[in-house]
C-alpha cells in the first residue's frame, strides 16, 4: 500500500534544460531519431519533457519555422521564459538576430540566448568577440559550452551563460555568479553514444 500525500513542489531554483535536437518538420512523417519530428512527435516529446521536469529545452529550430515551435511551447506550458536558441547563432547576420528577437517578443519571451561556437577555447573563443558584441547590441544574450577553463577570464564580460562540461566546479560557478551571470553543467555524467 502506498499513500501519496498532496504536496505541491516549488518550481526549481535552476533551469531544467537539455540539448534537445528535435526539429519540427511540418511536411514530413517524422523520424525515429534525435532530429526531424512530425507535429505529433514534437508535441509529445516536449510534453513528456515538461511532465518529467525539463521545463526549458534548448531549441534548434530554424527561424523560418520557429513560430510554430513557440506556439506549441506556449500551448503546453513552456512559454514566457528565456529562449535558449541554436537555430540562429552568434555568427549569423544582424537581420537574423533581430528577426529572432522580434518573434520572441511576440510570444512574451523575456530573453533570447544565442549560441557561440561549441566548446571553443583560447584564440577560437576570443575570435568570437565582435559577433558577441553584435548580439548584445541587438538585444540578445550569449551562451556557449566549454570543457576547458578560461571562458570567464576571456569572455566573461560578454557571455551571459556558460555551460561547463564534466563535474561541478564551485570555484567556477562563484566567478560567474559574482557578476550576475549563469553557469550550467553538461556531460555530468556523459551518457554513452
Amino acid at each position: 500500500t502506498l499513500r501519496v500525500l498532496p504536496f505541491t513542489l516549488l518550481p526549481p531554483y535552476y533551469t531544467p534544460s537539455i540539448y534537445y535536437r528535435g526539429v519540427l518538420d511540418l511536411q514530413g512523417p517524422g523520424t525515429i531519431s534525435s532530429e526531424k519530428k512530425s507535429l505529433v512527435q514534437f508535441r509529445a516529446e516536449l510534453q513528456n519533457m515538461l511532465d518529467h521536469g525539463v521545463t526549458n529545452p534548448i531549441v534548434y529550430q530554424p527561424l523560418s519555422s520557429l513560430e510554430e515551435v513557440l506556439k506549441i511551447r506556449d500551448e503546453i506550458g513552456m512559454g514566457n521564459q528565456p529562449l535558449y536558441y541554436l537555430g540562429v547563432q552568434t555568427h549569423d547576420s544582424t537581420a537574423l538576430l533581430k528577426g529572432t528577437l522580434e518573434l520572441a517578443a511576440k510570444y512574451n519571451i523575456p530573453e533570447v540566448y544565442f549560441y557561440g561556437i561549441d566548446e571553443a577555447a583560447g584564440e577560437a573563443l576570443v575570435a568570437q568577440r565582435d559577433n558577441w558584441i553584435r548580439v548584445r547590441e541587438a538585444g540578445g544574450k550569449v551562451f556557449a559550452a566549454s570543457w576547458q577553463d578560461g571562458n570567464f577570464e576571456l569572455m566573461g564580460d560578454l557571455q551571459d551563460l556558460h555551460i561547463r562540461h564534466d563535474r561541478l566546479r564551485p570555484h567556477e560557478a562563484a566567478k560567474w555568479h559574482s557578476v550576475g551571470k549563469k553557469i550550467w553543467s553538461y556531460g555530468n555524467p556523459q551518457t554513452p553514444a
